[in-house]
Protein backbone atom coordinates (compact mmCIF):
# COMPACT_ATOMS: atom_id res chain seq x y z
CA UNK A 1 0.00 0.00 0.00
CA UNK A 2 2.86 2.15 0.79
CA UNK A 3 4.69 1.54 -2.52
CA UNK A 4 1.00 2.26 -4.60
CA UNK A 5 0.52 6.00 -2.67
CA UNK A 6 4.32 7.00 -3.47
CA UNK A 7 3.42 5.98 -7.29
CA UNK A 8 0.30 7.55 -7.07
CA UNK A 9 2.40 10.63 -5.43
CA UNK A 10 4.83 10.61 -8.36
CA UNK A 11 2.17 10.51 -11.48
CA UNK A 12 1.53 14.21 -11.94
CA UNK A 13 0.02 15.76 -14.87
CA UNK A 14 1.17 16.65 -17.37
CA UNK A 15 1.87 13.50 -17.63
CA UNK A 16 5.43 12.23 -19.06
CA UNK A 17 5.98 10.93 -22.50
CA UNK A 18 9.48 9.35 -22.06
CA UNK A 19 8.79 5.94 -23.49
CA UNK A 20 10.81 4.47 -20.01
CA UNK A 21 8.44 6.20 -18.04
CA UNK A 22 5.09 5.61 -19.78
CA UNK A 23 5.65 1.82 -19.84
CA UNK A 24 6.23 1.80 -15.92
CA UNK A 25 3.04 4.19 -15.51
CA UNK A 26 1.47 1.95 -17.30
CA UNK A 27 2.10 -1.46 -15.55
CA UNK A 28 0.67 0.42 -12.53
CA UNK A 29 -2.11 1.81 -13.92
CA UNK A 30 -2.95 -1.29 -15.14
CA UNK A 31 -2.13 -3.35 -11.92
CA UNK A 32 -4.63 -0.41 -9.66
CA UNK A 33 -7.57 -2.36 -8.32
CA UNK A 34 -9.70 0.75 -8.82
CA UNK A 35 -10.64 1.42 -12.31
CA UNK A 36 -12.10 4.47 -12.02
CA UNK A 37 -9.24 5.93 -10.30
CA UNK A 38 -6.89 4.69 -13.13
CA UNK A 39 -9.02 4.75 -16.56
CA UNK A 40 -8.48 8.29 -16.89
CA UNK A 41 -4.80 8.27 -16.80
CA UNK A 42 -4.40 5.14 -18.81
CA UNK A 43 -6.36 6.41 -21.57
CA UNK A 44 -4.40 9.44 -21.54
CA UNK A 45 -1.45 7.76 -21.97
CA UNK A 46 -2.81 5.41 -24.70
CA UNK A 47 -3.75 8.66 -26.05
CA UNK A 48 -0.51 9.82 -25.90
CA UNK A 49 0.65 6.36 -27.75
CA UNK A 50 -1.72 6.81 -30.14
CA UNK A 51 -0.59 10.43 -31.49
CA UNK A 52 3.15 9.70 -31.47
CA UNK A 53 3.95 11.70 -28.72
CA UNK A 54 6.21 8.60 -26.60
CA UNK A 55 7.04 6.48 -29.56
CA UNK A 56 6.96 6.19 -33.38
CA UNK A 57 3.74 5.37 -34.83
CA UNK A 58 4.81 4.89 -38.67
CA UNK A 59 6.53 1.18 -39.14
CA UNK A 60 8.61 2.51 -42.07
CA UNK A 61 10.49 5.31 -40.56
CA UNK A 62 14.04 4.49 -38.95
CA UNK A 63 13.71 4.85 -35.47
CA UNK A 64 14.87 8.70 -33.97
CA UNK A 65 17.32 7.12 -31.68
CA UNK A 66 18.37 3.65 -31.59
CA UNK A 67 17.21 2.60 -28.38
CA UNK A 68 12.97 3.25 -29.08
CA UNK A 69 10.51 1.26 -28.31
CA UNK A 70 7.19 0.79 -30.86
CA UNK A 71 3.43 -0.04 -29.78
CA UNK A 72 4.24 -3.66 -29.86
CA UNK A 73 6.11 -2.79 -26.50
CA UNK A 74 2.98 -1.36 -25.45
CA UNK A 75 0.33 -3.35 -26.81
CA UNK A 76 2.24 -7.02 -26.63
CA UNK A 77 -0.73 -8.96 -27.40
CA UNK A 78 -4.04 -8.20 -29.20
CA UNK A 79 -5.75 -8.77 -25.50
CA UNK A 80 -3.66 -5.94 -23.86
CA UNK A 81 -5.77 -2.84 -22.19
CA UNK A 82 -3.84 0.08 -24.79
CA UNK A 83 -4.04 -2.24 -28.25
CA UNK A 84 -7.34 0.04 -28.52
CA UNK A 85 -5.51 2.82 -29.38
CA UNK A 86 -3.24 1.90 -32.15
CA UNK A 87 -4.68 0.93 -35.70
CA UNK A 88 -4.46 -2.91 -37.04
CA UNK A 89 -2.50 -1.28 -40.02
CA UNK A 90 0.11 0.27 -36.69
CA UNK A 91 0.19 -2.95 -35.26
CA UNK A 92 0.39 -4.93 -38.61
CA UNK A 93 3.34 -2.86 -39.58
CA UNK A 94 5.49 -3.24 -36.59
CA UNK A 95 5.15 -6.86 -36.38
CA UNK A 96 6.21 -7.54 -40.21
CA UNK A 97 9.41 -5.18 -39.18
CA UNK A 98 9.66 -7.07 -35.92
CA UNK A 99 9.42 -10.08 -38.02
CA UNK A 100 12.15 -8.92 -40.66
CA UNK A 101 14.51 -7.80 -37.57
CA UNK A 102 15.33 -11.61 -37.03
CA UNK A 103 19.19 -12.45 -37.17
CA UNK A 104 20.55 -15.29 -39.10
CA UNK A 105 21.06 -17.11 -35.92
CA UNK A 106 17.40 -16.91 -35.38
CA UNK A 107 17.64 -14.39 -32.41
CA UNK A 108 17.24 -10.42 -32.15
CA UNK A 109 19.56 -7.47 -31.95
CA UNK A 110 19.29 -5.50 -29.58
CA UNK A 111 18.88 -1.59 -30.64
CA UNK A 112 21.30 0.38 -27.82
CA UNK A 113 24.60 0.60 -27.44
CA UNK A 114 25.72 -2.21 -24.93
CA UNK A 115 28.42 -1.89 -22.27
CA UNK A 116 30.19 -5.16 -23.42
CA UNK A 117 30.42 -8.62 -25.14
CA UNK A 118 28.15 -10.17 -22.03
CA UNK A 119 25.50 -7.57 -22.45
CA UNK A 120 24.83 -7.91 -25.60
CA UNK A 121 24.48 -11.96 -25.26
CA UNK A 122 22.71 -11.55 -22.34
CA UNK A 123 20.02 -8.76 -24.22
CA UNK A 124 19.84 -10.96 -27.28
CA UNK A 125 18.52 -13.74 -25.27
CA UNK A 126 16.07 -11.46 -23.56
CA UNK A 127 15.29 -9.30 -27.08
CA UNK A 128 14.45 -12.42 -28.04
CA UNK A 129 12.31 -13.84 -25.94
CA UNK A 130 10.56 -10.79 -25.83
CA UNK A 131 10.21 -11.07 -30.03
CA UNK A 132 9.25 -14.78 -29.61
CA UNK A 133 6.25 -14.00 -27.11
CA UNK A 134 4.88 -11.23 -28.58
CA UNK A 135 5.29 -12.47 -32.28
CA UNK A 136 3.22 -15.88 -30.86
CA UNK A 137 0.86 -13.61 -29.07
CA UNK A 138 -0.30 -12.02 -32.24
CA UNK A 139 0.25 -15.50 -34.13
CA UNK A 140 2.66 -14.73 -36.18
CA UNK A 141 4.35 -17.96 -35.08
Amino acid sequence: RRAAAWCWEQIREPLPHDQYQVHAIVEFLLSEPDPARSQPLLDAQGAALAAGRVVPIDPTAPPPSPDTHTPLHYAAAPDHPLRRFFSDAILEGFLHRLMTDQREDGGWPIDWPAPGTTAVHEWRAIRTLEALTTLRAWGRL
